[in-house]
Formats: structure tokens, C-alpha cells, sequence
């Protein structure tokens, strides 16, 4: 079997695995510490000099608040103010801190990848606060120290960690093309955790499927729009990188503000229905790019 089809495979296993077992949801303590280490792992590799922002990371933060506030403008003014608030916590949210991870497998440019992660936490964090109580109302006078240290500490500790490690072994810098497989393992892991804690919250809801169904569709159309949006802006050389930027979100961010500020259960699930989009539409990418790769080396098979 070709290593196409098995990586393939082990994301399909990860999904039915986690949707069959959302008592695995117990176990998602363990997510943030897995993306610590999956982050640690592609610094360990990274050329620091490339870590430089250019046109492209400010046209993916304003595309990114712009998709947020658009998303809610719009069903606003259809006066829906519910399915507003649940699709803005879907496009706001920041760039997930495993989408240089998945950049890192697809062989795409890592060091785009982190300087537009690290931009996009920056300015996500500057931004909630003016467009919170927009959307919701008043917030607490702590918010910004609130956001600030949990999307700052998903960050910091594999950066710190990497950087000491380097700098003790420099050889180490060639661990992180070593240790791929490693890194998908550990992602692949997270998918069970994410897909199981998904399945949890939504079953434990006992709102019927006619209310959530339009939730769950207004999610679905705001992970494909930033996507295709962010493949759009990288077109031809970044679409990738661009790709994750926008349609890998945090949503462990979004989802804490939604059940914190929101009045209303169903804005909670916008973000959680995109939790399950996200990864999919992320399957399906790797999917197509295993294949491709394979599809494009030589058959060295004796005839």
C-alpha cells in the first residue's frame, strides 16, 4: 500500500475513531499540549532570517477581520442576529497554531507560515476588543489579558523550547524534517481528540437539528469562503500557505468567547461546527497532495 493511501486512511480512522467515541473528549486536555509539540517540532527547523512579513501577511489580516465582520454585517442586516453572532466567532478567529504543522507536511513554506501565525494571534487579540462590544455588547474590563494569554501561550513555550534546543544541539535543526512522521502521528491524534470533543458538545446540546442545521450550514459557507479566499490572495506561489492562514482557525479561542459573552446557546456552535469543517476540508488537502506526490514519482516497479 502506498504511503498516499495510508495517511489517507489514518485521517478517515481518526474522524470515525473520535465521532464513535466522544468520551475521548475527557482526554482533550491533552490537545494544547500536543500542538505545543507539534510547533516545537517545525521550529525546531525554521530559518529564522525568512521570518519576515510582507504584502501578502497584511492583506490575510485584513481578510481575516474582513470574512468576521462581513460574515455578521451581512446576516445582520437579514435580521438574524444569532446566525450573525455564530458566523462572525467563525471568521474572526485567528490562525490556528497547528497550520504550520500541516503547511510543514505538504512541504510548503514554514517560515510564511509562522510569521503570518504570529501576525495574525497579534493582531486577532488587538482587534477583539474594539469589535466585541460591537457585536455582543459590554465585555469585562480583564479581556484583552484574557485572550492575550492563551493565544499567546501556544506560542511562546515551543518558540522558547525550540530556540534553547537549537541552541544546545545545533544539530537539532535537522530533527524536524526527521521527525514528519512524528508530527503527523501527533495530528493525527488531535483529529480523534477534536472530533470526539465536537460530537461530546454537540450531543450534549439538546437543541433539535432544524435549529442547528442553519448554524451548521453558515459555518460550513465561512470555513470554504476562507479557504478559497486565502488560496485567492496566495495565487500562484503562496496558496497554500495562504489556504491555512485564513481557513485554519483557532476556534478554541472563539469558542471560549462565544460561551462566555453570547446570550444565545447556538452562537457556541458556529465555531464548533467549524472545528469539523476545518479539519476536513485540511484531510481532503493532504489527501490530494499525498496523492499527487505519489502520482508524480516514477513507477520503479519491475515489469
Amino acid at each position: 500500500m502506498n504511503p498516499s493511501a495510508i495517511r489517507t486512511g489514518a485521517l478517515v480512522i481518526a474522524f470515525v475513531i473520535g465521532g464513535l467515541f466522544p468520551s475521548l473528549s475527557s482526554l482533550d486536555y491533552l490537545l494544547q499540549w500536543n500542538i505545543i509539540l507539534m510547533l516545537g517540532i517545525t521550529f525546531l527547523g525554521l530559518q529564522l532570517p525568512k521570518l519576515k512579513p510582507n504584502r501578502l501577511h497584511l492583506l490575510l489580516i485584513a481578510a481575516n477581520i474582513l470574512l468576521g465582520v462581513a460574515a455578521w454585517g451581512i446576516l445582520k442586516l437579514f435580521g438574524e442576529p444569532v446566525w450573525a453572532e455564530a458566523a462572525f466567532f467563525c471568521g474572526i478567529a485567528p490562525m490556528a497554531a497547528s497550520a504550520p504543522v500541516i503547511v510543514k507536511l505538504m512541504k510548503g513554506n514554514v517560515e510564511f507560515c509562522v510569521t503570518a501565525l504570529v501576525l495574525s494571534q497579534l493582531a486577532i487579540t488587538a482587534a477583539l476588543p474594539l469589535l466585541m462590544p460591537l457585536v455582543i455588547g459590554n465585555v469585562h474590563e480583564g479581556f484583552f489579558f484574557d485572550i492575550a494569554g492563551r493565544v499567546t501561550s501556544l506560542l511562546i513555550l515551543p518558540a522558547l523550547a525550540a530556540l534553547a534546543i537549537r541552541r544546545l544541539y545545533p544539530a537539532s535543526r535537522q530533527w524536524s524534517n526527521r521527525l514528519a512522521d512524528v508530527s503527523f502521528a501527533l495530528w493525527i491524534f488531535s483529529l480523534i481528540l477534536i472530533a470526539a470533543r465536537a460530537v461530546s458538545t454537540i450531543s450534549a446540546i439538546h437543541i433539535p437539528w432544524q435549529a442547528m442545521a442553519p448554524v451548521a450550514t453558515i459555518s460550513f459557507i465561512v470555513c470554504a469562503a476562507g479557504f478559497l479566499l486565502g488560496y485567492r490572495i496566495g495565487y500562484p506561489h503562496y496558496k497554500r500557505e495562504c489556504s491555512q492562514a485564513l481557513g485554519q482557525k483557532n476556534t478554541i479561542i472563539t469558542i471560549y468567547l462565544a460561551m462566555t459573552y453570547a446570550d444565545n446557546t447556538l452562537v457556541f456552535l458556529g465555531p464548533v461546527f467549524y472545528v469539523i469543517y476545518h479539519n476536513l476540508f485540511n484531510a481532503l488537502q493532504m489527501h490530494l497532495y499525498y496523492r499527487s506526490t505519489t502520482l508524480s514519482q516514477p513507477d520503479t516497479r519491475p515489469h
